[in-house]
């Protein structure tokens, strides 16, 4: 039986800005309401850290990104960048 294929999923970062912008918070507001460090918030929104599955469970319940569809929010590629 194969392995499923493995994706890593990242932040739209502009995208981000422009719904946080729109709904007057800041990042770090973002990333209290979230449950998560400012520097942890920071390294998911600079592309440092890979999206987690609950990661992802977190951003959709949160009210400001639940109504965006999910290609706008992260980008989903195979791993290791092909």
């Amino acid at each position: 039986m194969s392995r499923p294929e493995r994706h890593e999923h990242h932040l739209r970062p502009l995208r981000v800005d422009e719904l946080l912008e729109a709904h007057h918070l800041t990042h770090a507001d973002a990333a209290v309401q979230l449950g998560y460090s400012r520097s942890y918030w920071s390294m998911l929104v600079n592309r440092h850290r890979r999206l987690s599955p609950s990661v992802r469970r977190c951003l959709r319940r949160h009210p400001v990104f639940a109504t965006v569809p999910e290609d706008e929010l992260w980008t989903r590629a195979l791993r290791g960048g092909v």
